[in-house]
């Protein structure tokens, strides 16, 4: 908030994933009016808990085990399927994780439990129009918080795509169609204007593959934003 504050700007769409996507419904709750819309997913936004996995296991730890930041940052890029990770995007994750910054970033997800019970009651109440989007393999359960969201949300878009946690990067060319219709008026109309099938979304895919390469560049682009963002969002936290 105070970013879109400090750059002056106003109702604007603020795209919120993984960490982000508590992170934006927070925001909105607190200041709707800077909000046009937002996108969310592949992050636990939902009370109780649904989350499954290594997520579940660093929530509940009684005490958080050393973390290795090369060894964290390799497992997790190596789960990304069908992508492969640029170099300058794994220096990016060290850097942006360097010193206790990966412990930080860990101290704000096992702070879920508290976090995110504080939100549950207020999530009807927001107005601001939501698209999530999210794997249907996510290995941390998260679809299933998803599926959560949207029932709790008032005005929400649930997308599910082929994926695991990275959506953004997995199904890049579709993740890049849903986001791109819904900041260009699909917000307004939802749901009889939104794109809802697999076999819509299927066909931009298609039509988009001649630009892999383009493709490949944005991935990357879009993938250092959200760490930076989810980093900074990190710092403020702390």
């Amino acid at each position: 908030m105070k970013a879109i504050e400090a750059f002056e700007l106003a109702s604007v769409h603020a795209v919120g994933l993984d960490v982000g996507s508590p992170s934006v419904l927070f925001a909105a709750l607190a200041r709707p009016e800077l909000f046009r819309s937002l996108i969310v997913g592949a992050g636990a936004s939902t009370y109780p808990l649904t989350v499954e996995g290594a997520l579940k296991s660093m929530i509940e730890a009684e005490v958080l085990p050393s973390l290795n930041v090369v060894e964290v940052v390799d497992r997790f890029l190596g789960s990304i399927r069908g992508y492969s990770v640029p170099r300058f995007v794994r220096d990016d994750y060290l850097a942006s994780y360097e010193g206790d910054r990966l412990t930080r970033s860990a101290a704000l997800v096992r702070a879920y439990p508290k976090d995110l019970a504080v939100l549950a009651p207020h999530l009807a109440s927001i107005k601001v129009p939501v698209a999530i989007v999210v794997g249907r393999n996510d290995p941390y359960g998260l679809a299933r918080d998803a599926a959560l969201l949207r029932e709790r949300l008032p005005h929400a878009r649930l997308d599910v795509l082929e994926a695991g946690h990275c959506v953004w990067e997995e199904r890049a060319p579709e993740f890049e169609s849903i986001v791109t219709q819904w900041v260009t008026g699909g917000f307004r109309g939802w749901p009889s204007t939104w794109m809802s099938s697999s076999f819509t979304r299927r066909r931009h895919a298609s039509r988009r593959a001649g630009a892999s390469g383009t493709m490949a560049h944005r991935r990357g682009t879009m993938a250092q934003s959200c760490r930076q963002k989810s980093c900074t969002r990190t710092r403020n936290s702390a």
